[in-house]
């Protein structure tokens, strides 16, 4: 996994670069503070490497609570998408780690996951 983050201006990118296991998954830990204002996927372009169709992210909360509600589910194999202000589900407020689930993504599948946050200082 690889995550880079980048403020501008009272606003964070958290781009995480991510490979699924064996069984399609992923999971990672990130601390995230702020109200999530935008989430991008962004499926691998190198042949083979893109996940399997409707592959599901999620964003967990210490209490086990998917913060999407579902919404990042269903994923396009070839085609990034993106959720922000105005979709269901947001803004979502978040504070703390937050794991990254990546599910059903095929064997050892790429991709990139964006959020977006107006960081708390």
């Amino acid at each position: 996994m690889t995550a880079t983050r980048v403020r501008r201006g009272g606003v964070e990118e958290v781009s995480i670069s991510w490979t699924s296991d064996s069984s399609g998954d992923f999971t990672e830990a990130v601390q995230l503070h702020g109200s999530l204002r935008k989430i991008v996927t962004n499926p691998a372009d190198a042949s083979g490497d893109a996940p399997s169709d409707n592959y599901d992210v999620s964003l967990v909360d210490k209490d086990g609570v998917d913060v999407m509600s579902g919404y990042a589910a269903d994923r396009d194999t070839a085609t990034s998408e993106m959720l922000h202000d105005g979709s269901s589900g947001f803004p979502v407020v978040l504070s703390g780690v937050h794991t990254l689930t990546i599910a059903n993504a095929g064997d050892t599948k790429q991709g990139v996951v964006r959020l977006t946050v107006d960081y708390d200082t």
